[in-house]
């Protein structure tokens, strides 16, 4: 589980964010993956996952690295 510090301090560090995308962007996908996620989960799945909802998981992340390139 990837939270929203984690998923921005990962762009940095690969240079992803100053080169390829903005901050802006990275945010942007993060907040839309974690809309969608939500979406998609009924109350008692949130319930369960806690504040794990607001984090992506290994197929999110995945997604994310998509966006990126398509941004990119």
């Amino acid at each position: 589980m990837v939270n929203f510090n984690e998923f921005i301090k990962f762009g940095y560090q690969t240079f992803i964010t100053p080169t390829i995308v903005s901050n802006d962007d990275m945010v942007m996908i993060f907040r839309a993956l974690i809309r969608e996620r939500r979406e998609d989960l009924s109350q008692k799945e949130i319930d369960e996952l806690g504040t794990g909802v607001n984090s992506l998981n290994l197929e999110d992340f995945k997604r994310a690295l998509i966006r990126i390139a398509i941004i990119g």
